[in-house]
């Protein structure tokens, strides 16, 4: 297949403070070429654009006319990029944007846009405007605005990019593109990030210009540039910068929208433009204190690398982008640990997510790494498992390829003695026989591409077994070839496609992984035989469980995946889309005994046979659970033994603050069976709505045997209770969720009682959050239901609600809202406006994160009502034109009659003029004597006068 073809269009002028980043950014994003239309630009603008055209990556065309023609100049841009460039995908863009992929690259999102979909909408996200201190636009607005409103809180439409067609139509603003023969989807994995107030300077100038522009437009309305036009009207009035100092954030206000969740700390086109790789030759742009000029893509650090780093070797070129945001953090926190909340807060996208989550810890837990244990940590990056291991006192050597994470590494672990980093290649390091373990984590898939070494898997295990000493073993994590994830349609993690491991990794070798067989044999062949499987949920960067191979052969193995593992997928890196049931699919394969194969991620702990292996996996141990994103004094981690019982890993003290208390205790028994939420799933899996109402109901009487009459409230009325409350449920029953409640042993048992808030919690609120989870896993794991993509989450609680008998009273649900508002804010932090546009928000469909069903959907209507709705329109319209017609030939031959009544008459007239005229002319001797004598001239005047009148 050859490589997809990305040009795009862009529309100038008077943009020299952005436009060479914004090349840079996309060339770097995958842009193969651009197609630009200089708008009389006079500040510098031109010439940037003639250095790129020169080096032969930008055609560029001069547009002298001045009335604000851009859909015009568009579109022309936009066909010769089909017709000229031999484009397979056009990208209309404005300087001030930037074409972000959520995942990958855009070529990698692109490519996975399905075949009957030619236009892809991406929603704009605003960077505000900060105080202009000299430096360039992207080292002062690091912060956008959560939502896709503008600066005045106007909604921005969505912008579109379209598959190369030499008969595209592009709308003003490059809103929506027709002329294309299929299908438009509005999530393509692609958002823009705009940046449209740089300066005082820059905008009055925009507005200046623009505005005059689009007032000599006589063909648009008064609703095109209608922001343009208001804006416009203040300058006018002098009230422009009045309103620019009104928009712009200062530092103080910056903190305050952080904190109330309005803004975002996003450095993706900073981090970007400032290294820009693929600068066009000209004068360096500014840097950023601690950016550095690139070398190829992998940047080097501007100051001397900190002494603890080792160089060996030439490195390896791998690179995320996010180095140098990833050093200035770590050098900026007070708390590096591996559990650090400070670091949370930075985490803006993937890359920081994966630098910064302290769930990365998690993949390591399930091993015993003790004090004084040697471990080799290979690809270490920046150092987020080096510094766990480091804490749990074992001696780590950090072998990183990447100088600028090597150095992140180093910052990261300062205060470790034990953690030693060196800058280099495994191919280049060489300690043979002394490490207890090797960590490969994210790293054997690279082993056959560039920036692996190129050398081979078999290869890069042998490299690592010479490391180990007698008793080591080699720790591998990484995906699996044929995980659910895949399966189901999702984006391979290194290329950013689907099916791509599935078919077998076509093409030259490169990045790739194994399914469970054969990663198996791969290690047995260079004499790791002995191998401890393990399989990490979601998958091993992000853990939040991890089931331990024993697991699989229970006898009850699918209810216990069933139990532990709520959510099999989960795609952090890639836009929300669920292709299918992930969980039920899940489900289907532990029946079939094939969930071990199907699982995301492996951890392999492998040793060779000769040798008397440590004690690195407990061998009690059925599973890890660790949950879901918490602040540190919520966190823990709890043990599945195969004599079923949990135990808190953890001190297992009682913790509290505010209001909120949690007693995880010591050790408490996992009872066997299926909670209520896995009936009532099944249930709706079914259609069966009767077998859905009779769990609901048994759920509630249960609830309705342990509720207690409470008196209401004297005072502040605190969390979870209501100041009518009557009847409440004890202490203890916060979370009275479906899958809180197992049937086990012919009793009904509340599995999850650790949460305690010192009072009753009112029942109608306990029941309304239970169903509010319930209706949330209904459309979050992508099930069939019996109620329609199109019902939103509301929508599914009023109907569980009326299945389970439960009135819904707004004053409940608003009391509910306001109390899991504080309790999300004490357990995780997260923002009340974050909390209410996500968790909280009612609004989600399943069609949001099933694109296919939508398209089906949608083709179903136009086939099914839209179609012969407008079938009808078009005969009724066709009759109307026939009517207009006849009366058309009525009125044409009406007229020719008219026409020739009109030519007789004319006729009759002209004659009847000749013979007044023949007998008003005196004749013979009269007339001679009338024309001699002027005084019978004057009687004969007086005489025809006197008979005209």
């Amino acid at each position: 297949m050859s490589k997809l073809r990305i040009v795009m269009t862009l529309l100038v002028r008077d943009e020299v403070d952005v436009i060479e980043a914004m090349l840079d950014c996309h060339f770097a994003l995958g842009v193969d070429f651009v197609i630009a239309t200089d708008n009389r630009s006079v500040d510098g603008t031109t010439a940037v654009l003639e250095r790129y055209q020169r080096q032969g990556r930008l055609h560029l065309i001069h547009e002298l006319d001045d009335d604000y023609q851009q859909g015009r100049w568009v579109t022309r841009m936009a066909r010769m990029a089909a017709v000229d460039h031999d484009a397979d995908w056009v990208i209309n863009a404005d300087a001030d944007e930037f074409w972000w992929p959520r995942a990958g690259d855009l070529r990698s999102t692109l490519a996975a846009v399905p075949a009957t979909v030619t236009a892809v909408a991406a929603r704009r996200y605003n960077f505000v405007p900060r105080p202009d201190d000299g430096q360039p636009f992207h080292q002062r607005m690091r912060w956008r605005r959560t939502d896709s409103l503008t600066h005045d809180g106007a909604a921005m439409g969505v912008k579109v990019c379209h598959r190369a067609h030499p008969r595209v139509e592009v709308a003003v603003g490059n809103h929506s593109a027709s002329g294309l023969p299929g299908a438009r989807i509005d999530d393509g994995g692609i958002d823009v990030l705009h940046f449209p107030l740089r300066s005082y300077a820059q905008y009055e100038g925009k507005i200046r210009l623009g505005a005059a522009a689009l007032e000599r437009n006589t063909e648009f309305g008064p609703e095109i540039g209608h922001h343009w036009r208001r804006s416009a009207t203040l300058h006018r009035d002098g009230a422009l910068a009045g309103a620019w100092s009104a928009w712009v954030y200062d530092d103080d206000r910056v903190r305050a929208a952080v904190e109330a969740g309005e803004l975002v700390e996003d450095l993706r086109v900073s981090r970007v433009a400032a290294a820009a790789p693929d600068r066009a030759p000209g004068p360096p742009a500014p840097q950023p204190p601690e950016a550095a000029p690139a070398v190829g893509r992998v940047a080097v650090m501007s100051e001397p690398e900190p002494a603890a780093v080792h160089s060996i070797g030439d490195g390896v070129s791998y690179a995320d982008g996010a180095e140098d945001e990833v050093l200035a953090v770590l050098r900026a926190a007070d708390d590096v640990s591996s559990g650090s909340a400070e670091l949370a807060r930075h985490m803006v996208d993937w890359p920081t997510r994966y630098h910064f989550s302290y769930q990365r810890a998690n993949l390591l837990r399930p091993l015993d790494i003790r004090p004084g244990m040697r471990v080799l940590d290979v690809g270490a990056g920046s150092g987020a498992l080096s510094r766990y291991l480091g804490e749990q006192g074992a001696d780590v050597v950090a072998v990183e390829g990447n100088p600028a994470r090597a150095a992140a590494i180093a910052v990261r672990c300062a205060d470790l003695p034990n953690v030693e980093v060196v800058a280099g290649a495994l191919d280049d390091f060489d300690r043979p026989g002394t490490f207890d373990l090797v960590l490969l984590v994210g790293v054997l898939e690279y082993a056959g591409a560039d920036i692996g070494g190129a050398g081979g898997a078999p290869a890069m295990l042998r490299r690592a077994r010479s490391q180990l000493r007698p008793g080591g073993a080699v720790v591998v994590a990484i995906e699996n070839q044929l995980g659910l994830k895949y399966l189901l349609g999702g984006r391979e993690d290194h290329v950013g496609r689907p099916w791509v491991g599935i078919e077998g990794y076509a093409g030259r070798p490169g990045v790739r992984t194994w399914s469970r067989r054969a990663l198996g044999a791969l290690l047995a062949a260079e004499g790791l035989d002995r191998q401890h499987w393990l399989a990490p949920f979601p998958d091993y960067k992000l853990p939040s469980v991890v089931v331990d191979q024993r697991l699989y052969g229970q006898p009850d193995a699918a209810d216990l995946l069933d139990q532990i593992v709520l959510q099999p997928v989960v795609c952090l890196d890639q836009p929300p889309v669920r292709l299918a049931d992930a969980a039920g699919a899940h489900r289907v394969f532990a029946d079939a005994g094939l969930a071990a194969d199907v699982a995301n991620s492996f951890l392999v702990v492998a040793s060779p046979t000769g040798d008397p292996p440590h004690q690195v996996v407990r061998d009690d141990a059925l599973a890890w659970l660790f949950g879901g994103y918490r602040l540190p004094p919520w966190r823990r981690s709890r043990l599945l033994t195969v004599d079923r019982e949990l135990v808190v890993l953890d001190d297992g003290e009682r913790r509290r603050r505010g209001w909120l208390t949690q007693e995880p205790g010591r050790r408490r028994p996992f009872y066997r069976g299926r909670t209520f939420g896995e009936q009532a799933l099944a249930a709706v899996r079914r259609h069966d709505e009767q077998g859905l109402r009779h769990v609901l109901v048994r759920w509630r009487d249960e609830l309705d045997r342990r509720a207690v009459d409470v008196e209401p409230p004297d005072g502040d009325v605190p969390p979870f209770l209501l100041a009518d409350s009557k009847r409440g449920l004890p202490d203890g029953h916060l979370d009275v969720s479906l899958s809180n409640f197992v049937e086990s042993d012919g009793q009904v048992v509340l599995i999850d009682d650790e949460w305690r808030t010192g009072h009753p919690v009112d029942l109608r609120v306990a029941e309304f959050r239970a169903l509010w989870v319930l209706a949330r896993e209904v459309v979050t794991l992508g099930i069939e239901h019996p109620w329609g993509d199109w019902a939103t989450v509301d929508d599914i609680v009023a109907r569980l609600a009326d299945l389970a008998g439960v009135d819904v009273d707004p004053d409940v649900v608003a009391g509910w809202r306001e109390a899991e508002v504080e309790l999300q804010l004490l357990v995780s932090g997260e923002p009340r406006e974050r909390l209410l546009d996500g968790w909280l928000s009612g609004a989600l469909r399943s069609v949001d994160l099933r694109p296919d069903r939508q398209e089906a959907d949608e083709l179903r209507w136009l086939r099914g009502e839209a179609v012969p709705r407008l079938s009808a329109a078009l005969a009724e319209r066709d009759a109307e034109v026939d009517t207009l017609r006849r009366e058309r030939a009525a009125l044409a031959g009406e007229r020719d009659e008219y026409r020739g009544q009109r030519d007789h008459y004319e006729g009759v007239i002209a004659a009847q003029r000749d013979e007044l005229e023949r007998l008003r002319r005196p004749r013979g001797f009269v007339g001679q004597l009338v024309r001699r004598q002027p005084a019978v001239r004057r009687v004969a005047g007086r005489v025809r006068r006197g008979l005209r009148r």
